[in-house]
């Protein structure tokens, strides 16, 4: 949920931006109005990331990439391709957003890679180790009883309180 939030806060702030929604299966998300472009699938991926990657390597800010399920691209015809959009994607400043469970992670090498060494990110309810093992930066104590849409935004190393709305069919 927290990753359809962004998006539309995205649109509503940079209306201008184009979003590309990537999926590793099929989703709820995937179908939603809000994207410029959606792919779901590894083999589907892999047809087209070259293409992907030249668009967003030439338009510099103009992207904004929401990969669900990053992790689940490994081992699949999509890895390496996934990996070289991510990278040269940072590299033209784009939005690049990677989501995926965090016990996933540090088995994702090659894709998790550029999203740790930037030190920068959002974890919703995070443990204790969680901003140490994804984003190298040290949380301090986190309390076990985080309230959901609550979590920490990384930035330059330095991890800072946060609270994401919630859509009122989400509220507890």
């Amino acid at each position: 949920m927290a990753l359809v939030t962004l998006a539309y806060a995205l649109r509503r702030s940079n209306p201008d931006t184009e979003l590309v929604y990537i999926g590793s299966r099929r989703s709820a998300v995937a179908s939603l109005p809000l994207w410029n472009r959606s792919v779901v699938g590894a083999d589907d991926l892999a047809e087209i990331i070259e293409d992907l990657t030249e668009h967003s390597s030439g338009n510099p800010g103009k992207l904004a990439i929401f990969i669900e399920g990053l992790t689940e691209f490994t081992d699949t015809v999509a890895e390496s391709g996934v990996s070289q959009l991510v990278t040269a994607s940072i590299k033209a400043d784009q939005w690049v957003i990677g989501e995926s469970e965090t016990s996933t992670w540090s088995s994702a090498w090659s894709l998790s890679q550029p999203f740790k060494s930037g030190r920068r990110g959002l974890l919703i309810n995070p443990g204790d180790i969680e901003g140490d093992s994804l984003l190298n930066t040290s949380l301090g104590r986190v309390s076990p009883a985080f309230i959901p849409g609550r979590g920490y935004i990384v930035g330059r190393g330095k991890a800072r309180k946060l609270q994401i709305a919630l859509p009122p069919e989400n509220r507890a």
